[in-house]
């Protein structure tokens, strides 16, 4: 399943991501960071489903990144995703990819595109994403181990205090694989919680929490809770 949570600020964009590669039955394959910069501006790129846009587009959208544009970059993209040859380069898994980064004219943004068809979105088409926004099962703040005044208190510190927190509570949910959502739900959160900050002197990554999840293993988001619980 992975997730993301970013928010668009003033001066810069934050996003969390996971770290779990698996198979379609939840089996964890890697553990591999699923944030992708792109050449060396303040612009970078993650995806669900599989990391598909990572191996097909990125080398290409490095290329062009080499001008010093993000709008150059956004503005190729579109082109890309227009060509019916890249379509059908993309379409051999489904997958959502989500890009943030600083443009040159409008500043911190978020834009996502899909391989398939989505509710209220058209395969391929670039769109923007709020400014606060999720990929991955729906938490509410009562769910949460903090208040939503604790949230807004912390400002531009909320992802960094209370990101592991949200993606925890994300990951105790099963939710449908976005590679082949017709296959049962399943845990696919997991291996770790990266905190990403674009800005506009470029990409920084920080791990902020490792899961004790093991390759070979289904992630099972409560082991740690029953081994608590044992140890009593």
């Amino acid at each position: 399943m992975s997730a993301f949570y970013l928010t668009v600020h003033d001066d810069a964009v934050q996003i969390l991501t996971d770290g779990a590669v698996y198979t379609e039955d939840g089996t964890l394959l890697d553990i591999a960071s699923k944030i992708r910069p792109i050449g060396d501006l303040p612009l970078a790129m993650t995806a669900r489903g599989t990391l598909v846009p990572f191996d097909v587009l990125a080398p290409a959208l490095d290329l062009v990144a080499g001008a010093g544009s993000v709008d150059g970059v956004m503005k190729y993209l579109e082109t890309i995703l227009a060509k019916p040859q890249r379509r059908r380069d993309l379409s051999t898994t489904a997958f959502q990819a989500v890009l943030v980064g600083i443009s040159e004219q409008h500043g911190p943004f978020a834009r996502m595109f899909a391989s398939v068809d989505m509710p209220g979105i058209e395969a391929f088409l670039l769109y923007d994403v709020a400014p606060e926004s999720a990929g991955g099962p729906e938490v509410s703040i009562e769910e949460l181990p903090f208040t939503g005044a604790d949230y807004e208190a912390a400002g531009v510190f909320a992802l960094q205090r209370y990101g592991v927190a949200i993606m925890e509570a994300m990951r105790r949910k099963p939710g449908p694989n976005p590679a082949m959502p017709d296959l049962p739900e399943l845990y696919g959160i997991g291996g770790h919680v990266d905190l990403t900050v674009v800005h506009a002197g470029g990409v920084t990554t920080a791990r902020l929490h490792e899961w004790p999840d093991r390759i070979g293993e289904k992630i099972n988001p409560f082991a740690a809770d029953a081994a608590a619980i044992a140890a009593e």
